[in-house]
């Protein structure tokens, strides 16, 4: 009897420690998911640690019309701004390719969308925001519209009228300048559309006197939060306010000083279904370094050893008149410096060389670019500031070399 009695109070002792393990472990797990969902947030900002942002702005049919990646670093207060065109053809892993446009028509989370993104640019991303045109006309409204500087767009086909200067656009009229794509015959730059984007982005950072006295907690949480579909807590929402509110109040108001623009180059393809898809350049590789070399700088503060824009000088070293302006126009779109172009020593070079005069890696990004092989070590200028010489060879096309 004393025997059964034993194991019977060892049997029960086993179930107690297994029942205390599980409690243990529940604990742990719900306690990580607490702190993941605020506290990270906080040692974040902290730590300095860069926090980032996928932001889609989608029309009534659900169709993205806009697609930014924003990264902050809390330490430098400078922010990284990444423009991407809706009709970028990715993948989103088990549900296939398609473009960013149609994404919220096809049949993958909210997650699965930021996580393609993700992968795309080669980084992780905290979090998404994802807001229909309409509410975003609602929030520009709220906020006294946005301050910025533009040149002149008068386009009466597409009825879009807006004045070069310094204007304050509202909702619909900021609307009309993003939306804005200018027809064949008009002869825009594909990506212009991409840079308007960033210049009114950049001006939306530059926050006004009167900030927080429309912007504030109340118009947060009651208002803009439940316009927009976010994976962001309430909580968190909280802390970015606090955040921007302490700063504020330390004369903090231009968060557009040192940012860094960057633009998801793409070759046009046509596919089957499709009328064209752009492919990332160089199937992302382009753009993920352009992102970790702008990732590894963003914690330095203005004024301190962070890296600007790439300067480059060109020089035609063929008898094709024009052909360094064209590769001017060329490189340029892609965000190169361009300070010099003229004629080579010779007219003869059947081959263009790329020479590195400071940093390798920005003479490499240039030559990877136009597909260059030839690429030598050159002196350093003195009297004027050049990272890379191009000169132009006769298997140059105008954009890369055959």
């Amino acid at each position: 009897m004393a025997s059964n009695t034993d194991k019977t109070k060892s049997e029960l002792s086993g179930w107690l420690v297994i029942g205390l393990i599980f409690v243990l472990i529940a604990s742990v797990i719900i306690a990580g998911r607490f702190f993941k969902s605020e506290d990270k947030l906080k040692i974040a900002f902290k730590n300095g640690q860069t926090i980032s942002f996928f932001i889609a702005i989608y029309n009534e049919d659900k169709l993205v019309k806009g697609a930014e990646v924003l990264f902050f670093n809390p330490i430098s207060n400078r922010f990284s701004i990444i423009s991407i065109l809706p009709k970028t053809y990715i993948s989103f892993g088990k549900p296939g390719y398609f473009t960013i446009e149609e994404a919220f028509n096809k049949k993958i989370t909210n997650d699965d969308f930021k996580e393609a993104i993700a992968r795309l640019l080669g980084t992780k991303i905290d979090y998404y925001i994802f807001l229909e045109k309409e509410n975003l006309i609602r929030f520009i409204d709220m906020i006294g519209g946005v301050e910025i500087y533009t040149e002149s767009i008068k386009d009466v086909d597409a009825k879009v009228n807006i004045p070069q200067g310094l204007i304050t656009m509202d909702g619909d009229k900021s609307i009309e300048y993003l939306s804005y794509i200018a027809s064949v015959e008009k002869r825009e730059d594909e990506y212009a559309p991409l840079k308007r984007i960033q210049n009114y982005i950049r001006s939306f950072l530059r926050l006004k006197e009167d900030f927080l006295e429309t912007f504030n907690e109340d118009a947060i949480i009651n208002h803009l939060y439940k316009t927009i579909i976010t994976n962001i807590t309430i909580n968190e929402c909280k802390i970015f306010y606090n955040q921007i509110k302490n700063r504020f109040n330390n004369k903090l108001l231009d968060y557009s000083k040192g940012a860094d623009t960057i633009i998801l180059y793409c070759d046009k393809k046509n596919i089957e279904g499709y009328d064209y898809i752009l492919h990332p350049k160089k199937a992302g590789e382009w753009i993920r370094n352009e992102i970790k070399e702008s990732l590894t700088n963003l914690p330095k503060k203005i004024g301190g050893d962070f890296a600007n824009k790439i300067t480059v000088e060109i020089k035609n070293g063929t008898d094709i008149v024009g052909l360094a302006l064209r590769g001017k126009r060329y490189l340029e779109t892609y965000g190169f410096d361009i300070i010099e172009i003229g004629n080579a020593e010779s007219d003869n070079y059947q081959n263009t060389v790329v020479i590195i005069r400071t940093s390798e890696q920005k003479g490499n990004k240039l030559a990877d670019l136009i597909r260059c092989r030839k690429i030598v070590k050159g002196e350093e200028y003195a009297e004027k500031k050049v990272d890379v010489t191009v000169i132009l060879g006769k298997d140059f096309d105008g954009n890369v070399v055959k």
